[in-house]
């Protein structure tokens, strides 16, 4: 069988899903489904030294990102403000993360680590 995925239609984050399975031709006998993961990103996924510049990158971009966010919000206080970026913020994370090829874990990571460095600076 087949599925036909435009790749315009695959999120920044990607998805996992399950989809039917299609005939190839009229004369096939096709059932079932499949499940996809699909993820687009634009970065070979060797060099280790590499990957470790790029993680360190996207933590300074979500620092920066938090920076201005509180200075935006005017909030001194921890206890006044989640670290909640806006929708656009996050878009802007979700593109980099996905070109620079990181995985969900090491972007997690770069975002925890630069919430704790910003909530150390409070």
């Amino acid at each position: 069988g087949m599925v036909t995925i435009p790749i315009k239609s695959i999120p920044i984050k990607g998805y996992d899903e399950w989809f039917t399975l299609q005939q190839r031709t009229s004369k096939s006998k096709v059932s079932g489904e499949i499940q996809l993961k699909l993820i687009v990103n634009s970065v070979d996924a060797g060099c280790t030294e590499e990957k470790s510049k790029l993680f360190s990158l996207h933590k300074q971009l979500y620092s920066f990102l938090l920076f201005h966010e509180g200075k935006r919000q005017n909030q001194d206080s921890i206890s006044l403000w989640s670290f909640r970026l806006p929708q656009e913020s996050e878009v802007i994370i979700d593109l980099h993360q996905s070109f620079t090829g990181l995985s969900s874990n090491h972007a997690t990571v770069a975002k925890w680590e630069a919430q704790c460095i910003h909530y150390i600076e409070i």
